[in-house]
Formats: structure tokens, sequence, C-alpha cells
């Protein structure tokens, strides 16, 4: 094999390194959106005008929706996530928590856990607005 030596970068002249960086990186942001519109807009005509199911199709189209809102203004959507995975389980406990209670909404304050459980939530709830409110007057 013959030695070539060591490597040489030669670029042409005007070309500017962080420029074509920034610009790839918008590409590459563009391309990703691109896709995920199409995606979404393939599903609901897929789900519309195939299966004839337009409820779902609309519903698929407003959740795309409600995604792009959230990436745009930076929601976190781990979340997002564990509240759709829990959250009909939530539900579902609540109901037999009521239905065991007799439709008195008493019986979550009526044992210490529930009780104890509630007072963490409203705490979570509450506390940065709270902390907020504390900086903006300091």
């Amino acid at each position: 094999m013959a030695d070539h030596g060591t490597v040489e970068y030669a670029t042409a002249t005007g070309n500017d390194y962080e420029a074509h960086e920034s610009s790839y990186e918008r590409f590459v942001h563009f391309t990703l959106v691109g896709i995920l519109y199409v995606v979404t807009i393939l599903f609901g005509l897929a789900t519309g005008g195939v299966m004839g199911h337009w409820f779902t199709a609309a519903l698929i189209f407003a959740i795309g929706l409600l995604g792009v809102i959230m990436r745009r203004f930076d929601f976190p959507t781990a979340p997002v996530v564990v509240g759709m995975i829990l959250g009909p389980l939530a539900e579902a406990q609540m109901r037999n928590a009521l239905s065991i209670g007799e439709g008195r909404w008493t019986v979550f304050l009526q044992r210490p856990g529930s009780l104890a459980l509630l007072l963490v939530i409203v705490a979570v709830l509450v506390m940065p607005h709270f902390l907020r409110m504390r900086r903006a007057k300091a």
C-alpha cells in the first residue's frame, strides 16, 4: 500500500462551516416535522377514506394538532404519556371507590392514606403558584 502521508482538509473559498452546519440542522428539523405531518395526514386519510370512520380521522387530526402545539411550546412528553396510560386506571379505581362509598366524595377523606395523597397532590399543584408569587415580591 502506498503511503499517502497526513490527511489534508481543504475547503473551497467562501465556504463557511458554521453556516452550512446550521442550514443542515434546519434541513433535518424540516424533514422530521414534514414526516410527522405526512404520517398524520396519511393515517387520517386511511382511517377516514378507506375504513369510513370519519370521527376517528378527525380525532387523529386533533391529536396530531395537539402534539404539534405541545412540541411548539416545549411540553414534556413523558408526563403526557404516563397520564394517558394511567388515566383510565385511575378513573376506574375512583369509580370503584365511589361505588363502595355509595356515591359520597367524603370517602376519600376518611382514610389517612387517601387524605395524605390528596394533600400531597394539592401541594404539588398549588406550590408552584405560591413560589412564583413569592419570587415576584422579592
